[in-house]
Order: C-alpha cells, then structure tokens, then sequence
C-alpha cells in the first residue's frame, strides 16, 4: 500500500496538486507514522513552499527516526537557517558530526566542515 500511496502522491506534486499531494501523505503517516519515504516527500514540499514551520518539524521527526542521515540533517540545517536560527543550525551540524557515519557520509561531513570554516571566518 505504501509505494502505490507514495507514487500517487508524487504525480500529485509532479501535476502541480500540492495541496493534494500532501493530504495524500497526511493520510499515509497516520497509517504508517514512521514512513520515511513519506516524511521526507512532506518535508521537501513544505520547505519548497516556504512553509518553514511545518518543514521544521517533519525534519525533527526525521531526525529521531534517522539520527545519522546526512540528507536529513542538511534537509534540517536548511530549514533552521531559512527560519533564522542560526544558533540552533550549528548545534545541528554538531549532532550530525557526533553521530555520522564517517565514510558513508563523507560528502555531508566535508561539507558541514567547510561550512564551519565559513562560520569561523565570518566571526572574526
């Protein structure tokens, strides 16, 4: 049921139905609360239309569901400095440091490194 509820909600977005897309997925998550696939799917489609609070807090459940994904937390990250909280995405990029998986994410470390020297400089 999940996938064939997942592709339907995709061809929504794709057709430009966005409100129905996401009832689509509202719908899905109170079956199956811990659907990934649908979590993420909801977060990018609040954080596409600007809806920065709702996009805040399905990445907060991502993040409880999938503690060292990269994608989440620069999905997480984004949305935070989007709402002006700086402050809150640093100690985001701290978390995922303390718990990612070096050489599967790699690329995510690298780049929150980078960032970080971005942030430093910035300081001084």
């Amino acid at each position: 049921m999940q996938q064939s509820e997942l592709e339907e909600a995709k061809a929504l977005f794709e057709a430009g139905r966005n409100e129905e897309g996401r009832l689509r997925l509202l719908r899905l998550l109170q079956a199956e609360p811990e659907s990934v696939a649908a979590l993420m799917m909801l977060s990018g489609d609040y954080y596409a239309a600007a809806r920065y609070a709702d996009a805040l807090r399905v990445f907060e459940r991502l993040v409880q569901l999938c503690p060292d994904s990269g994608v989440i937390s620069v999905g997480l990250f984004n949305t935070l400095m989007q709402q002006g909280s700086g402050d809150a995405a640093v100690a985001e990029v701290r978390r995922f440091m303390a718990v990612a998986d070096p050489q599967r994410e790699r690329e995510t470390l690298a780049q929150y490194a980078q960032l970080c020297l971005q942030l430093a400089e910035q300081k001084r």
